[in-house]
């Protein structure tokens, strides 16, 4: 599948500002404490080049969200910001049992562009 397709299908190619209103608020309204906590752990795992998943930033010590929709508000952010890319979709299983896809990120352009300007 071409990566534009892939794209639209997931909706990664419009961004924050095209997003709904839920994901837009979960943003907006996340703590700016922890917001920044995600995007520099995001970073970090972006510029180590191995692909990785929001659990992978809980396990570098980002502390659960208070609502889950703020995880999603975030990664896109960081999507549309080309610090991350899309790599694919894993199962992922909750403590309850349940099985989900989630997707796995991988570093992207930006990424790259911080870590040669530190």
């Amino acid at each position: 599948m071409e990566r534009d397709s892939l794209d639209r299908l997931l909706h990664l190619d419009d961004g924050i500002p095209g997003r709904s209103d839920g994901i837009q608020a979960a943003y907006a309204y996340s703590p700016e404490e922890w917001r920044a906590q995600v995007e520099q752990v995001a970073y970090k795992l972006a510029q180590a080049g191995e692909p990785f998943t929001v659990d992978d930033l809980r396990k570098h010590g980002v502390p659960e969200a208070d609502k889950p929709q703020r995880w999603g508000s975030l990664m896109a952010s960081l999507a549309q910001a080309r610090v991350i890319d899309f790599h694919s979709l894993a199962l992922h299983r909750e403590p309850s049992g349940a099985v989900s896809a989630v997707r796995v990120w991988t570093g992207g352009p930006a990424a790259h562009d911080r870590e040669q300007a530190a």
